[in-house]
């Protein structure tokens, strides 16, 4: 009998240690592969934007800007961009870019599992210094652009999909010192809509009470285990 119980603790223990612990997000950062990885995509270049000051919501998606240096989110065409001529930044008053610490939300009108942009550097970037954050998890980008624009500007692709839906997803640059001791940034091409079927979604995180009841059952087979 006791010879049972080791085996079955010593065999509760191997399970919980190989049991892997995922997030429940897939991340990309060049467009074709994220573009591979999903579905029912829909793409704001806002083109079809008028150039000014955001106010309100752009084709049924709502931006909340928080900018270091104060200022508004503008839609703009200053710079070269991936999809001409339009893309989102800041006043141009304040040099139509945004700096380090800035940052906006884009709310989606519906539920999403896969969202995907692009981030548009005057300069270099050093991996995972842009984060995009979901209520289900988050990217960091690669030091690695998808695409260099004629005037130099450096296009880095920053995506996600999860197998849990979000609504909302926030890009943030987050480096050391002022507004502009960073890269100067605008994003362009923000692609939301659904993972395919065909892609297989990381296996769920356990549930804390799911681990609680293990533990508790090895806690009580090792106290048998002592007493035998």
């Amino acid at each position: 009998m006791q010879g049972m119980l080791k085996i079955g603790a010593l065999s509760l223990i191997a399970v919980i240690l190989v049991v892997p612990m995922f997030a429940s997000t897939v991340t990309y950062t060049t467009q074709s592969s994220f573009a591979a990885a999903t579905t029912s995509l829909t793409t704001e270049n806002f083109d079809s934007a008028a150039v000014g000051e955001v106010t309100g919501p752009i084709d049924g998606l709502t931006f909340t800007g928080n900018l270091a240096g104060g200022g508004s989110l503008f839609v703009t065409n200053l710079f070269d961009t991936t999809s001409s001529p339009n893309y989102l930044g800041t006043d141009p008053a304040i040099g139509g870019a945004f700096g380090a610490g800035d940052k906006f939300t884009v709310t989606l009108p519906a539920s999403s599992t896969a969202i995907g942009l692009y981030l548009l550097i005057g300069g270099s970037l050093n991996a995972g210094d842009f984060t995009l954050s979901t209520s289900s998890g988050n990217a960091l980008n690669s030091d690695t652009p998808d695409a260099i624009l004629g005037d130099g500007t450096e296009a880095y692709f920053l995506g996600l999909t999860s197998d849990t839906a979000f609504t909302s997803a926030t890009i943030s640059l987050t480096t050391p010192g002022g507004e502009f001791d960073g890269p100067v940034w605008n994003a362009d091409d923000i692609s939301y809509g659904s993972a395919n079927s065909n892609v297989t979604p990381p296996p769920p995180v356990p549930e804390p009470a799911s681990l609680l009841l293990v533990g508790t059952g090895l806690a009580a087979m090792i106290r048998r285990l002592k007493r035998a």
